[in-house]
């Protein structure tokens, strides 16, 4: 069964990703293009075709329906879509890895005389992200605001004697080997035009940690995946990217088929876990009293200006979706599938 994971996410910043960096190492495709010249098309392909394998795919946080990037472990091979906004060249053709330019399968009379509607669909598409940018923004100053409220009534001591305990009872059961603890960066969570959404591996338990002000959970997940690596145990840990700091928000275990999820206002996800922590009591009531009316005005906020983002979120992808049939109907199939078959037949070669 494929892993799945976001490539990234967009942020008050603009887009985040991971996926360059940690794939360091593998040979990499660069799918060059526009839209609708077939870049998802051709990962969805690649996923199927090699299904039998240990294959990972990165799904699109602008449209969950696409592909971004399959990575094909075995094979230390990754394909990926590198235009904009996860624009990205390569420092050594042929060494690192090659670009495909399926703009090449293009019927650029059809496009041209089209014109007028393609740049227009173009420019409104970048304007709805632009929007949706600007809800971002709002969002991560409420979130910053929560955060800090909450490290300041953080009961540290307690909270890290108790981190402690669970990382042991939990990495208990794994042989480990000191020189092979690894954190990774895997974006399994991000708001998308349908909502916010997580990837839940498939028959792995859940550890909710539910966590009103998001703030002691990640120290508990920082601490975990320190005390993991160290151990010789490889975890995947999943940003907040919508904060200033990118605090950890979701850790992976592959080895233990265990996902220690936080739950909170900002990232809600609706599953029953095998086990729930509450993290409230990790918290100086005291302090959090007199900041209450404020958590309520920040956690209220952000619902609002998360549904304003995922409406333009929306809104993008309607107009990205118009902007695509002019390509789709531009494409020489022909050529298109040949330069597939071709990719595919060059992918079994690699071992």
């Amino acid at each position: 069964m494929p892993r799945e994971y976001f490539l990234g996410g967009s942020t008050s910043n603009g887009y985040r990703t991971a996926f360059f960096e940690e794939q360091k190492g593998k040979y990499g495709y660069y799918l060059k293009g526009g839209p609708g010249t077939g870049k998802s098309t051709i990962l969805k392909t690649i996923a199927a075709e090699f299904r039998e394998e240990s294959v990972s795919i990165y799904h699109c946080s602008s449209d969950p329906s696409s592909l971004d990037a399959v990575v094909l472990e075995e094979r230390g091979v990754f394909i990926v879509d590198a235009t904009a906004p996860h624009e990205q060249n390569i420092a050594l053709p042929y060494i690192t890895g090659e670009h495909i330019d399926l703009a090449a399968c293009l019927n650029s009379k059809l496009l041209q005389a089209n014109y007028e509607s393609v740049l227009g669909f173009h420019t409104e598409n970048l304007a709805a992200h632009q929007k949706a940018r600007r809800g971002l923004v709002g969002i991560s100053a409420m979130q910053d605001t929560v955060w800090d409220i909450g490290k300041k009534a953080l009961l540290s001591e307690k909270l890290m004697a108790y981190a402690r305990r669970l990382a042991k009872r939990v990495l208990a059961t794994v042989k480990t080997n000191p020189s092979e603890g690894r954190i990774m960066e895997r974006q399994t969570a991000a708001l998308t035009p349908d909502g916010w959404l997580t990837f839940v591996p498939e028959g792995y338990d859940t550890i909710v940690l539910e966590d009103s002000l998001g703030c002691a959970a990640s120290v508990l997940l920082a601490l975990f995946s320190e005390v993991s690596a160290a151990q010789g145990i490889c975890c995947e840990v999943t940003r907040a990217t919508a904060q200033t700091d990118a605090p950890i928000l979701h850790l992976v275990i592959p080895d233990l088929k265990v996902m220690l999820l936080t739950v909170t206002p900002f990232a809600p996800c609706n599953l029953t876990p095998t086990n729930l922590i509450r993290m409230q009591r990790f918290y100086d009531a005291e302090q959090l009293k007199s900041k209450r009316n404020l958590i309520k005005f920040c956690v209220k906020n952000a619902e609002s200006m998360r549904a304003y983002t995922q409406s333009q979120l929306k809104e993008a992808l309607s107009l990205h979706d118009a902007l695509e049939e002019y390509y789709i109907s531009a494409q020489n199939r022909k050529k298109l599938n040949a330069r597939s078959n071709a990719l595919i037949a060059e992918l079994r070669q690699k071992s």
